[in-house]
């Protein structure tokens, strides 16, 4: 059974195994991804007597963490910290942590440029005066 989870929530009940094709459907990832995060380590697909693979709940539950995480921008090593803690409480935690990490650089980032345009500007406004 399937049951669809709901604006912003991770649970995911019972499903069956699912193919690589349908994972990267669920959660917005590419086909080259999602292999990728295999050989990492963050997430293991199964493989059936065709040698395709298929991903258990424990699996489409890590996807769905590294999906929603990397949409945040969040860097492939704080997800594997994320990935690493056992329990709901724990994940979210850190998960929340990382996010609030990438908002600091991303604001650092904005700092730096808001900074940039307005050397740009006094310079502009020198040039011109000149």
């Amino acid at each position: 059974m399937i049951r669809r989870p709901q604006t912003g929530e991770l649970r995911i009940e019972s499903f069956s195994r699912v193919g690589l094709s349908e994972a990267c459907r669920r959660y917005g990832l590419t086909p080259r991804a999602i292999p990728s995060y295999e050989q990492m380590g963050l997430v293991q697909a199964g493989r059936d007597r065709h040698n395709y693979r298929y991903f258990d709940s424990g699996s489409l539950q890590r996807l769905a963490w590294i999906s929603r995480l990397r949409s945040g921008g969040v860097p492939l090593s704080d997800i594997r910290a994320v990935l690493e803690e056992s329990g709901p409480t724990e994940i979210t935690a850190k998960a929340r942590a990382a996010l609030v990490r990438q908002a600091a650089r991303l604001q650092r980032e904005l700092d730096r440029a808001n900074s940039q345009i307005a050397a740009f500007d006094a310079w502009r406004l020198r040039q011109d005066a000149a």
